[in-house]
């Protein structure tokens, strides 16, 4: 594996019993230690580009295999996502509020960013749910109060 000495920036190549050695040598690996500043000037500036370069990679191999796994679970489990919020928070109720209500808010008419409010906090019945756009939905909490 070819390295690049943090002291004295030459290339070496680090053995496979130390793959994570930083000097080329023993007498640059004492003169870093004694210099108490570890890294030379110009070793970063000049291993940014390979760094970004790394982590650029691993991101995408992290990106695409995270997409895989959520893939597979969602294929395991289909109905998880569709009334996992419905039956975690409305008991089972917020799909039906919302086809009630036929999906638009009932204080603007709007169809987009649809949240069920409860009329009555506490309770999950289909006449204590409402359904109102993101614009609304505050407004409601205040006239509440």
């Amino acid at each position: 594996m070819l390295k690049i000495c943090i002291q004295c920036d030459n290339e070496f190549e680090a053995s496979i019993c130390h793959p994570y050695t930083k000097c080329c040598s023993e007498s640059c690996r004492q003169k870093s230690y004694r210099s108490r500043t570890g890294y030379s000037k110009n070793y970063y500036e000049r291993t940014r580009k390979k760094r970004l370069e790394i982590s650029r990679a691993s991101y995408q191999r992290n990106k695409e295999r995270h997409a895989k796994n959520v893939k597979d679970w969602k294929d395991r489990h289909p109905d998880y996502e569709a009334n996992a919020h419905n039956n975690r928070k409305f008991g089972g109720n917020r799909n039906k509020a919302l086809e009630r209500d036929k999906y638009t808010c009932q204080n603007c008419g709007s169809n987009s960013q649809l949240v069920v409010h409860h009329l009555n906090p506490p309770s999950n019945k289909l006449e204590d749910l409402q359904t109102l756009c993101r614009k609304c939905h505050p407004k409601a909490h205040n006239q509440s109060r």
